[in-house]
């Protein structure tokens, strides 16, 4: 029954939408499409897609779950416009091939690649007919496009909106029609675009999804989330280790705190027990706690006691050549 695997489902999650319709598919034993989007605008991983990865990991354990991973290698010549002051650069076709490619090589570190369904949305997209494409459009109105937060501070500040851009949410949309999810899992900041593909399903006579959103992971910084335009503080997974190790170890209290209950899954109970533990010297064996598990979960064990070693030695050498 359903309820036995609730709590895997909602553990660290921010929203979800329509429960119900999962539950009941669920216990009429109806297999469970899962669809997960990435667009390959760039070719690094960072520490808010691992924590996306194991999330699926996870909910793959489930019976009647299945995956199915969509590389938006169509999507990401247009650009998601999700949080953008400006309209995006166009990216040329070779580096986004090349960015999937490497995509999937890290994706394999926390996922088994070949028991996941994976789809490239150009298989369909490239395919579309003028009148059938304009029959989507017809779906939606221009008003309903611009209620995105970040259009209407582009109108009210007067900067261009790009047709390619309006177009996007309903590109990215087909997706979920083609594969006739039943959910849809993405960030806290896609949800513009996740209930946007339930509207489509919806307006063309398809099963409807239930929609999953995950809260960020926060920057180095703890200002903004990871992203892989915020480069400056970020942890990608193709980081050196003893790089990723230096980074984690001057992060702020807070965000070691927000990444033990993320990354790590301590449970917020547990964090607030810890967080009484008023010990500069216990914190710092905290993060050096935390660097490990994480380097151990992205290279092996030996990395992480290398890393370890090497930051003893700068500690009390006062040596500040941090290498790669």
């Amino acid at each position: 029954m359903f309820k036995n695997i609730k709590n895997k489902i909602l553990n660290n999650i921010k929203e979800i939408y329509y429960l119900k319709e999962l539950e009941k598919k669920y216990n009429n034993k109806k297999i469970i499409k899962i669809k997960l989007g990435f667009d390959p605008t760039n070719f690094k991983i960072h520490l808010g897609h691992y924590f996306l990865l194991k999330k699926i990991k996870n909910i793959k354990k489930i019976k009647l779950f299945n995956i199915n991973i969509i590389i938006g290698n169509f999507t990401s010549i247009i650009g998601d416009p999700t949080g953008k002051k400006k309209t995006r650069y166009f990216l040329k076709y070779k580096n986004i091939i090349n960015n999937s490619k490497i995509y999937l090589l890290q994706f394999g570190i926390f996922l088994n690649i070949s028991k996941i369904n994976i789809y490239y949305n150009s298989k369909w997209n490239i395919l579309f007919k003028i009148k059938y494409f304009i029959n989507l459009l017809s779906k939606f109105t221009l008003n309903k496009i611009i209620e995105r937060k970040n259009f209407m501070k582009r109108i009210k500040n007067k900067k261009p909106i790009y047709l390619h851009e309006i177009i996007y949410s309903i590109i990215q949309a087909y997706d979920s029609v083609i594969l006739d999810s039943d959910l849809e899992i993405g960030g806290i900041d896609q949800k513009f675009n996740l209930f946007f593909s339930r509207k489509l399903q919806k307006k063309i006579n398809k099963k409807k999804q239930s929609i999953l959103m995950f809260p960020f992971i926060k920057s180095l910084n703890f200002k903004k989330k990871m992203s892989k335009s915020n480069k400056k503080n970020n942890i990608n997974i193709n980081d050196n280790y003893n790089i990723i190790f230096l980074k984690l170890m001057n992060i702020s209290d807070n965000i070691m705190f927000h990444y033990y209950n993320l990354l790590l899954s301590y449970k917020k109970k547990k964090i607030f027990f810890l967080k009484k533990i008023k010990s500069g010297k216990y914190f710092k064996n905290m993060k050096i706690k935390l660097s490990l598990k994480i380097i151990k979960k992205i290279y092996n064990k030996f990395f992480s006691l290398k890393s370890l070693k090497k930051f003893i030695n700068i500690l009390y050498n006062k040596n500040n050549n941090y290498k790669k």
